[in-house]
């Protein structure tokens, strides 16, 4: 987790300025939401965490969307405990292009159409989607921006906007979507390219 926070405080206050350094003396970058998340990590072949994401489950703790629009939820007709929030989705700036220490072709190698942050992004994808179907999950909100949402489009991921910007570390929308809505057909075809 320590690995986590790192990476997001390097992201939100070296990289993108969102936050402010002095804030943040330990250089870890959590909140209240991090105890009632289901986290994710992309590691380099050295172990370290390039990327991550989390799962907010919001039938434990009313999420930063669900805070912000409550009425989404009535609108759409979500059961409670059905819907969970996506979010510190980020990936490292720098990416390591060091082969496989067992000289082993990489999918990167082998794909070369593909980058590595878009392998990336998939498999990040992919487990949040395996993780919400064991849960009972039906529905994804998420507060991105849209140049997010239109990479996670990329991968089968259908969200549409359903309110109006607010600021939360810049401007984001709020974005819902349905797990049936996503085109899984897409999904299982990138990650037959990818095995």
């Amino acid at each position: 987790m320590e690995a986590i926070y790192r990476l997001r405080f390097k992201v939100y206050a070296k990289q993108r300025k969102l936050i402010r350094e002095e804030d943040y003396p330990s250089g870890l970058e959590s909140d209240e939401y991090d105890s009632h998340s289901i986290h994710f990590v992309a590691l380099n072949f050295e172990d370290t965490v390039v990327a991550t994401a989390r799962m907010i489950l919001t039938d434990e703790k009313p999420s930063p969307l669900l805070k912000s629009f409550p009425y989404i939820t009535h609108q759409h007709n979500i059961a409670p405990g059905t819907i969970t929030e996506i979010s510190r989705f980020l990936i490292c700036k720098k990416l390591s292009k060091h082969p496989h220490p067992n000289n082993r072709m990489t999918r990167y190698q082998q794909f070369p159409t593909l980058s590595c942050r878009a392998i990336i992004v998939y498999g990040l994808c992919r487990e949040i989607f395996q993780e919400s179907k064991r849960r009972g999950i039906t529905h994804w909100g998420a507060l991105m921006e849209k140049s997010l949402m239109g990479l996670l489009r990329i991968y089968g991921f259908r969200m549409k906007c359903v309110g109006e910007d607010i600021d939360l570390f810049g401007p984001v929308r709020p974005y819902l979507g349905s797990l049936e809505d996503s085109d899984v057909a897409e999904l299982w075809f990138l990650k037959s390219l990818l095995e």
